[in-house]
Protein backbone atom coordinates (compact mmCIF):
# COMPACT_ATOMS: atom_id res chain seq x y z
CA UNK A 1 0.00 0.00 0.00
CA UNK A 2 1.39 3.56 -1.28
CA UNK A 3 2.00 6.55 1.99
CA UNK A 4 -1.19 7.62 0.07
CA UNK A 5 -3.11 5.04 -0.07
CA UNK A 6 -2.35 4.42 3.58
CA UNK A 7 -3.33 8.33 4.55
CA UNK A 8 -6.70 8.16 2.79
CA UNK A 9 -7.69 4.64 4.66
CA UNK A 10 -6.74 6.09 7.54
CA UNK A 11 -8.59 9.60 7.01
CA UNK A 12 -11.57 7.55 5.98
CA UNK A 13 -11.29 5.30 9.25
CA UNK A 14 -11.14 8.63 11.31
CA UNK A 15 -14.34 9.99 9.53
CA UNK A 16 -16.49 6.90 9.79
CA UNK A 17 -15.61 6.68 13.66
CA UNK A 18 -16.55 10.56 14.07
CA UNK A 19 -14.08 11.16 16.03
CA UNK A 20 -13.38 14.83 15.72
CA UNK A 21 -9.89 15.54 17.36
CA UNK A 22 -11.17 19.67 17.90
CA UNK A 23 -14.40 18.48 19.17
CA UNK A 24 -15.20 20.64 22.74
CA UNK A 25 -17.10 19.71 25.57
CA UNK A 26 -19.53 21.87 26.24
CA UNK A 27 -21.04 22.71 30.08
CA UNK A 28 -24.43 22.07 31.42
CA UNK A 29 -25.95 22.63 34.70
CA UNK A 30 -29.08 21.65 36.52
CA UNK A 31 -30.98 20.53 39.70
CA UNK A 32 -32.78 16.99 40.64
CA UNK A 33 -35.82 17.58 42.56
CA UNK A 34 -39.26 16.28 44.04
CA UNK A 35 -41.93 17.37 45.64
CA UNK A 36 -42.64 14.72 48.10
CA UNK A 37 -41.34 14.80 51.65
CA UNK A 38 -39.17 11.66 51.86
CA UNK A 39 -35.46 11.98 52.76
CA UNK A 40 -32.36 10.19 50.47
CA UNK A 41 -30.31 7.88 52.75
CA UNK A 42 -27.07 8.76 52.74
CA UNK A 43 -25.52 5.93 50.15
CA UNK A 44 -27.84 7.22 47.28
CA UNK A 45 -26.35 7.10 44.30
CA UNK A 46 -26.78 10.36 41.31
CA UNK A 47 -26.01 8.94 37.86
CA UNK A 48 -27.03 11.13 34.66
CA UNK A 49 -26.69 9.38 31.21
CA UNK A 50 -27.01 11.19 28.12
CA UNK A 51 -27.58 9.86 24.63
CA UNK A 52 -27.25 10.55 20.90
CA UNK A 53 -29.68 10.79 18.26
CA UNK A 54 -29.49 6.94 17.26
CA UNK A 55 -30.46 6.32 20.93
CA UNK A 56 -26.66 5.18 21.75
CA UNK A 57 -25.46 6.28 25.39
CA UNK A 58 -22.79 9.14 24.71
CA UNK A 59 -22.35 9.73 28.14
CA UNK A 60 -22.71 9.78 31.84
CA UNK A 61 -21.93 11.40 34.96
CA UNK A 62 -22.52 9.96 38.52
CA UNK A 63 -21.77 10.96 41.99
CA UNK A 64 -23.11 10.41 45.68
CA UNK A 65 -25.58 12.17 47.81
CA UNK A 66 -23.44 11.43 50.80
CA UNK A 67 -26.45 13.02 52.61
CA UNK A 68 -27.23 15.99 51.11
CA UNK A 69 -30.97 16.02 50.07
CA UNK A 70 -32.82 17.46 47.12
CA UNK A 71 -32.85 19.83 45.13
CA UNK A 72 -29.60 18.17 44.40
CA UNK A 73 -27.35 20.49 41.88
CA UNK A 74 -25.36 19.63 38.91
CA UNK A 75 -23.04 20.08 36.47
CA UNK A 76 -22.40 17.79 33.27
CA UNK A 77 -19.78 18.38 30.32
CA UNK A 78 -21.63 17.93 26.75
CA UNK A 79 -20.38 16.78 23.51
CA UNK A 80 -21.09 20.19 21.11
CA UNK A 81 -22.67 20.29 18.15
CA UNK A 82 -24.91 17.01 18.67
CA UNK A 83 -28.69 16.98 19.48
CA UNK A 84 -29.02 14.39 22.97
CA UNK A 85 -31.21 13.19 25.37
CA UNK A 86 -30.60 13.13 28.85
CA UNK A 87 -32.18 11.48 32.02
CA UNK A 88 -31.17 10.89 35.13
CA UNK A 89 -31.99 8.12 38.12
CA UNK A 90 -31.00 8.19 41.74
CA UNK A 91 -30.18 4.42 42.71
CA UNK A 92 -30.88 3.30 46.77
CA UNK A 93 -29.09 0.37 47.98
CA UNK A 94 -28.36 -0.30 43.73
CA UNK A 95 -32.08 -0.56 43.03
CA UNK A 96 -33.71 2.59 41.17
CA UNK A 97 -35.62 4.74 43.26
CA UNK A 98 -36.38 7.84 41.43
CA UNK A 99 -36.08 8.34 37.78
CA UNK A 100 -36.13 11.30 36.14
CA UNK A 101 -38.24 12.28 32.12
CA UNK A 102 -36.36 12.78 29.56
CA UNK A 103 -34.37 16.11 28.49
CA UNK A 104 -33.85 16.89 24.89
CA UNK A 105 -31.00 19.04 24.30
CA UNK A 106 -30.71 20.41 21.24
CA UNK A 107 -26.56 20.83 19.15
CA UNK A 108 -25.07 24.01 20.18
CA UNK A 109 -21.44 25.27 21.39
CA UNK A 110 -23.24 27.42 23.98
CA UNK A 111 -23.69 26.56 27.48
CA UNK A 112 -27.10 24.59 28.58
CA UNK A 113 -28.92 25.73 31.52
CA UNK A 114 -31.19 22.63 31.71
CA UNK A 115 -32.95 23.82 34.83
CA UNK A 116 -35.32 21.25 37.04
CA UNK A 117 -35.43 17.87 36.05
CA UNK A 118 -38.46 16.90 38.64
CA UNK A 119 -37.83 12.85 39.81
CA UNK A 120 -40.42 10.81 40.28
CA UNK A 121 -40.79 7.34 41.98
CA UNK A 122 -39.32 4.46 40.27
CA UNK A 123 -42.45 1.74 39.76
CA UNK A 124 -40.60 -1.57 38.67
CA UNK A 125 -41.93 -4.04 36.64
CA UNK A 126 -40.45 -7.04 37.63
CA UNK A 127 -36.98 -5.48 37.46
CA UNK A 128 -35.56 -3.42 39.99
CA UNK A 129 -32.20 -1.89 38.35
CA UNK A 130 -30.26 -1.99 34.77
CA UNK A 131 -26.47 -2.31 35.55
CA UNK A 132 -23.69 -1.78 33.00
CA UNK A 133 -21.31 -4.87 32.81
CA UNK A 134 -18.38 -3.70 30.30
CA UNK A 135 -20.28 -3.67 27.08
CA UNK A 136 -22.93 -5.85 28.22
CA UNK A 137 -26.13 -4.37 30.33
CA UNK A 138 -28.33 -6.68 32.56
CA UNK A 139 -31.77 -6.06 34.37
CA UNK A 140 -31.67 -7.00 37.99
CA UNK A 141 -35.25 -7.68 40.21
CA UNK A 142 -35.66 -9.60 42.92
CA UNK A 143 -38.53 -11.43 43.96
CA UNK A 144 -39.06 -12.36 47.74
CA UNK A 145 -35.82 -13.77 48.25
CA UNK A 146 -34.72 -14.39 45.29
CA UNK A 147 -33.28 -12.19 42.26
CA UNK A 148 -33.96 -12.34 38.46
CA UNK A 149 -31.48 -11.63 36.07
CA UNK A 150 -32.19 -10.91 32.72
CA UNK A 151 -29.69 -11.46 29.89
CA UNK A 152 -30.23 -9.57 26.47
CA UNK A 153 -32.23 -10.92 24.01
CA UNK A 154 -34.53 -11.73 26.97
CA UNK A 155 -33.05 -15.07 28.27
CA UNK A 156 -33.86 -15.27 32.34
CA UNK A 157 -32.24 -16.80 35.51
CA UNK A 158 -33.39 -17.16 38.78
CA UNK A 159 -31.00 -16.83 41.32
CA UNK A 160 -31.21 -17.70 45.30
CA UNK A 161 -29.40 -16.69 48.21
CA UNK A 162 -25.63 -18.07 48.56
CA UNK A 163 -23.08 -17.58 51.06
CA UNK A 164 -20.72 -14.88 50.61
CA UNK A 165 -18.58 -12.96 52.78
CA UNK A 166 -19.82 -9.87 52.45
CA UNK A 167 -22.22 -8.30 50.49
CA UNK A 168 -25.54 -10.52 48.96
CA UNK A 169 -24.83 -13.06 46.43
CA UNK A 170 -27.48 -14.52 44.64
CA UNK A 171 -26.62 -17.89 42.38
CA UNK A 172 -28.48 -19.83 40.18
CA UNK A 173 -29.31 -23.72 41.69
CA UNK A 174 -28.65 -25.67 38.55
CA UNK A 175 -25.33 -24.23 37.75
CA UNK A 176 -23.76 -22.04 40.88
CA UNK A 177 -20.93 -20.65 38.11
CA UNK A 178 -24.03 -18.40 37.52
CA UNK A 179 -24.30 -16.08 40.04
CA UNK A 180 -25.14 -12.16 41.12
CA UNK A 181 -22.45 -10.62 43.65
CA UNK A 182 -23.73 -7.21 45.58
CA UNK A 183 -21.01 -5.45 47.18
CA UNK A 184 -22.27 -3.18 48.89
CA UNK A 185 -23.49 0.80 47.62
CA UNK A 186 -23.74 0.52 43.74
CA UNK A 187 -21.18 -1.93 42.72
CA UNK A 188 -21.82 -5.40 41.55
CA UNK A 189 -19.75 -8.88 40.35
CA UNK A 190 -21.66 -11.35 37.92
CA UNK A 191 -20.54 -14.34 36.67
CA UNK A 192 -22.38 -15.75 33.42
CA UNK A 193 -21.95 -20.01 33.50
CA UNK A 194 -18.22 -18.96 34.74
CA UNK A 195 -17.22 -16.13 32.91
CA UNK A 196 -16.82 -13.16 35.04
CA UNK A 197 -18.08 -9.87 33.58
CA UNK A 198 -15.87 -6.41 34.04
CA UNK A 199 -17.76 -4.54 37.57
CA UNK A 200 -21.59 -3.55 37.21
CA UNK A 201 -22.64 0.01 37.63
CA UNK A 202 -26.21 0.88 38.06
CA UNK A 203 -27.46 2.70 35.03
CA UNK A 204 -31.11 4.67 34.27
CA UNK A 205 -33.60 1.98 32.77
CA UNK A 206 -33.47 3.44 28.89
CA UNK A 207 -36.53 5.39 28.11
CA UNK A 208 -39.90 3.61 26.23
CA UNK A 209 -43.38 3.09 26.02
CA UNK A 210 -43.43 1.08 28.68
CA UNK A 211 -44.33 -2.85 27.94
CA UNK A 212 -46.08 -3.67 25.03
CA UNK A 213 -47.88 -6.55 24.36
CA UNK A 214 -51.14 -8.08 21.69
CA UNK A 215 -52.57 -10.76 20.20
CA UNK A 216 -54.86 -11.78 17.20
CA UNK A 217 -58.19 -13.26 16.65
CA UNK A 218 -59.32 -11.05 18.94
CA UNK A 219 -57.21 -8.60 18.48
CA UNK A 220 -55.92 -7.66 21.83
CA UNK A 221 -53.49 -5.14 23.65
CA UNK A 222 -51.67 -4.77 27.11
CA UNK A 223 -49.36 -1.85 28.32
CA UNK A 224 -47.69 -1.78 31.43
CA UNK A 225 -46.99 1.90 32.61
CA UNK A 226 -46.07 4.40 34.94
CA UNK A 227 -47.69 1.67 37.45
CA UNK A 228 -50.62 1.06 35.56
CA UNK A 229 -52.13 -1.91 33.70
CA UNK A 230 -54.04 -1.15 31.09
CA UNK A 231 -56.00 -4.15 29.33
CA UNK A 232 -58.14 -3.61 25.97
CA UNK A 233 -59.98 -7.23 25.51
CA UNK A 234 -60.53 -6.14 21.44
CA UNK A 235 -60.00 -3.33 19.20
CA UNK A 236 -63.01 -0.66 19.79
CA UNK A 237 -63.74 -2.04 23.45
CA UNK A 238 -63.03 0.08 26.34
CA UNK A 239 -59.79 -0.74 28.34
CA UNK A 240 -59.80 -2.79 31.75
CA UNK A 241 -56.93 -0.57 34.33
CA UNK A 242 -56.00 -1.36 37.55
CA UNK A 243 -52.78 -0.27 39.44
CA UNK A 244 -49.71 -2.27 38.81
CA UNK A 245 -48.72 -5.18 41.72
CA UNK A 246 -46.09 -6.65 42.57
CA UNK A 247 -45.12 -9.81 40.35
CA UNK A 248 -44.79 -13.00 41.64
CA UNK A 249 -42.53 -15.65 40.36
CA UNK A 250 -43.70 -19.21 39.01
CA UNK A 251 -40.29 -20.64 37.47
CA UNK A 252 -38.50 -17.40 35.79
CA UNK A 253 -42.32 -16.70 34.59
CA UNK A 254 -43.36 -13.18 36.10
CA UNK A 255 -47.00 -13.46 37.13
CA UNK A 256 -49.18 -10.17 38.41
CA UNK A 257 -52.57 -11.02 40.13
CA UNK A 258 -55.08 -7.66 39.81
CA UNK A 259 -57.94 -9.27 41.37
CA UNK A 260 -60.04 -5.99 41.49
CA UNK A 261 -60.24 -5.81 37.66
CA UNK A 262 -60.24 -9.65 37.11
CA UNK A 263 -56.85 -9.34 35.56
CA UNK A 264 -54.27 -12.70 35.72
CA UNK A 265 -50.92 -11.29 33.17
CA UNK A 266 -48.21 -13.83 32.90
CA UNK A 267 -44.53 -12.90 31.13
CA UNK A 268 -42.64 -15.62 30.37
CA UNK A 269 -38.69 -15.19 28.81
CA UNK A 270 -39.79 -17.28 25.68
CA UNK A 271 -39.74 -16.06 22.17
CA UNK A 272 -42.98 -15.79 20.47
CA UNK A 273 -43.73 -15.45 16.90
CA UNK A 274 -46.37 -12.96 15.77
CA UNK A 275 -48.93 -14.66 14.28
CA UNK A 276 -49.64 -12.56 11.26
CA UNK A 277 -46.13 -11.34 10.52
CA UNK A 278 -44.40 -14.28 12.03
CA UNK A 279 -41.45 -11.58 13.45
CA UNK A 280 -40.10 -12.98 16.80
CA UNK A 281 -40.84 -10.73 20.37
CA UNK A 282 -38.73 -11.43 23.58
CA UNK A 283 -41.97 -12.45 25.99
CA UNK A 284 -44.25 -14.97 25.28
CA UNK A 285 -47.79 -13.49 27.01
CA UNK A 286 -51.00 -14.89 28.27
CA UNK A 287 -53.73 -12.32 29.82
CA UNK A 288 -56.75 -14.07 32.08
CA UNK A 289 -60.00 -11.89 31.98
CA UNK A 290 -62.90 -12.78 33.28
CA UNK A 291 -62.10 -16.70 33.33
CA UNK A 292 -60.83 -15.97 29.03
CA UNK A 293 -57.42 -16.33 28.09
CA UNK A 294 -55.63 -14.01 25.51
CA UNK A 295 -51.85 -15.57 24.23
CA UNK A 296 -49.83 -13.64 22.72
CA UNK A 297 -46.46 -11.63 22.57
CA UNK A 298 -44.81 -8.90 24.17
CA UNK A 299 -41.50 -6.91 24.37
CA UNK A 300 -39.33 -5.08 22.10
CA UNK A 301 -38.32 -6.46 19.07
CA UNK A 302 -35.51 -4.51 19.11
CA UNK A 303 -34.17 -5.62 22.57
CA UNK A 304 -33.77 -9.04 20.84
CA UNK A 305 -30.62 -7.05 18.55
CA UNK A 306 -29.68 -4.89 21.69
CA UNK A 307 -27.31 -5.75 24.68
CA UNK A 308 -23.69 -6.54 23.10
CA UNK A 309 -21.80 -7.78 19.96
CA UNK A 310 -23.12 -10.46 17.34
CA UNK A 311 -20.36 -12.53 15.44
CA UNK A 312 -21.17 -14.00 12.51
CA UNK A 313 -20.74 -16.91 12.21
CA UNK A 314 -22.15 -18.14 8.08
CA UNK A 315 -22.20 -16.09 5.47
CA UNK A 316 -25.07 -17.66 2.14
CA UNK A 317 -24.38 -20.95 3.97
CA UNK A 318 -20.96 -20.99 3.33
CA UNK A 319 -18.81 -20.97 6.75
CA UNK A 320 -16.39 -18.41 7.45
CA UNK A 321 -12.53 -17.98 7.18
CA UNK A 322 -10.90 -19.92 10.05
CA UNK A 323 -10.00 -16.53 12.31
CA UNK A 324 -11.85 -14.08 10.69
CA UNK A 325 -13.70 -11.94 12.75
CA UNK A 326 -17.09 -10.33 11.22
CA UNK A 327 -19.37 -8.63 13.98
CA UNK A 328 -22.18 -6.41 14.17
CA UNK A 329 -23.74 -4.34 16.86
CA UNK A 330 -27.18 -2.52 17.66
CA UNK A 331 -27.80 0.68 18.65
CA UNK A 332 -31.89 2.04 19.02
CA UNK A 333 -31.21 3.46 14.92
CA UNK A 334 -27.48 2.13 14.17
CA UNK A 335 -25.58 -0.69 13.05
CA UNK A 336 -22.10 -0.80 13.15
CA UNK A 337 -19.25 -3.78 13.68
CA UNK A 338 -16.07 -5.42 11.37
CA UNK A 339 -16.71 -6.75 8.09
CA UNK A 340 -13.90 -9.00 8.15
CA UNK A 341 -11.25 -6.50 7.49
CA UNK A 342 -12.78 -3.38 7.89
CA UNK A 343 -14.82 -1.26 10.24
CA UNK A 344 -18.22 -0.20 8.57
CA UNK A 345 -21.75 1.54 10.26
CA UNK A 346 -25.20 1.85 8.61
CA UNK A 347 -28.72 2.00 9.46
CA UNK A 348 -31.21 -0.09 9.73
CA UNK A 349 -34.84 0.26 9.88
CA UNK A 350 -37.37 -2.36 12.50
CA UNK A 351 -40.75 -3.17 12.15
CA UNK A 352 -43.74 -5.30 13.43
CA UNK A 353 -43.49 -6.68 9.85
CA UNK A 354 -39.88 -6.76 9.27
CA UNK A 355 -36.05 -5.28 9.11
CA UNK A 356 -34.00 -3.97 6.53
CA UNK A 357 -30.72 -2.17 6.34
CA UNK A 358 -29.68 0.87 4.74
CA UNK A 359 -26.26 1.51 2.96
CA UNK A 360 -23.44 1.12 4.90
CA UNK A 361 -20.28 3.25 4.95
CA UNK A 362 -16.78 1.39 5.85
CA UNK A 363 -13.13 2.77 6.09
CA UNK A 364 -10.92 1.40 3.08
CA UNK A 365 -8.16 -0.70 4.25
CA UNK A 366 -6.88 -3.40 2.32
CA UNK A 367 -6.42 -7.27 3.30
CA UNK A 368 -6.17 -10.93 1.92
CA UNK A 369 -8.32 -10.97 -0.92
CA UNK A 370 -9.88 -13.91 0.45
CA UNK A 371 -10.58 -11.60 3.50
CA UNK A 372 -11.71 -9.38 0.83
CA UNK A 373 -13.95 -11.37 -1.12
CA UNK A 374 -15.76 -12.83 2.57
CA UNK A 375 -16.38 -8.88 3.57
CA UNK A 376 -17.84 -7.95 0.09
CA UNK A 377 -20.16 -10.84 -0.17
CA UNK A 378 -21.19 -9.68 3.56
CA UNK A 379 -21.66 -6.21 2.79
CA UNK A 380 -23.90 -7.47 -0.46
CA UNK A 381 -26.40 -9.68 1.87
CA UNK A 382 -27.26 -6.94 4.06
CA UNK A 383 -28.79 -4.57 1.93
CA UNK A 384 -31.21 -7.92 1.07
CA UNK A 385 -31.97 -8.63 4.16
CA UNK A 386 -36.04 -8.59 4.56
CA UNK A 387 -36.24 -9.57 8.26
CA UNK A 388 -34.76 -11.97 11.35
CA UNK A 389 -34.98 -14.71 13.79
CA UNK A 390 -33.65 -15.91 16.98
CA UNK A 391 -33.66 -19.97 16.84
CA UNK A 392 -33.90 -22.37 19.63
CA UNK A 393 -29.67 -21.56 20.26
CA UNK A 394 -30.28 -18.59 20.57
CA UNK A 395 -28.64 -17.80 17.18
CA UNK A 396 -29.19 -14.92 15.14
CA UNK A 397 -30.30 -15.39 11.80
CA UNK A 398 -30.94 -12.63 9.03
CA UNK A 399 -33.31 -13.56 6.44
CA UNK A 400 -34.28 -12.67 2.92
CA UNK A 401 -37.41 -12.31 1.35
CA UNK A 402 -38.09 -16.08 0.89
CA UNK A 403 -37.47 -16.82 4.76
CA UNK A 404 -34.26 -17.93 4.01
CA UNK A 405 -31.06 -17.40 6.21
CA UNK A 406 -28.55 -15.43 4.41
CA UNK A 407 -26.64 -14.52 7.74
CA UNK A 408 -26.10 -16.58 10.99
CA UNK A 409 -24.73 -14.67 14.35
CA UNK A 410 -24.24 -15.35 17.83
CA UNK A 411 -23.76 -13.02 20.42
CA UNK A 412 -19.98 -12.71 21.49
CA UNK A 413 -18.58 -14.21 24.66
Amino acid sequence: MTTRHLLASLLAGMAFLGQAQGAMARPAEGTLGYPQRIALPEDALVVIEWRGPDGAVAGESRFATEGRQVPLPFTLDLPDGMDLSLRAAVFVAGRTAWLSDMAEIGAGDTPVAIGELRLTPFQPMGFDSVMQCGDLRLRIGFVGEDAVMELPGGERRVLSPAIAASGAKYAAADGPDTWFWSKGGTLALVSLAGRELPECFPVPPAPGPGFQAGGNEPFWMLRLDEGRISFTPNIGEDPVTAPLPAPRLDGSDFVFDAPEAALRLRLAPRICHDSMSGMPHPQTVTVTHDGQDYSGCGGALLDLLLGGEWVVEDIAGGGMIDAAHVTMAFTPARISGQGGCNRYSGSFTLTGEGLSFGPAAATRMACAPALMDQESRFFGLLPQVAGFDIDETGALLLLGADGVAMITARRGG
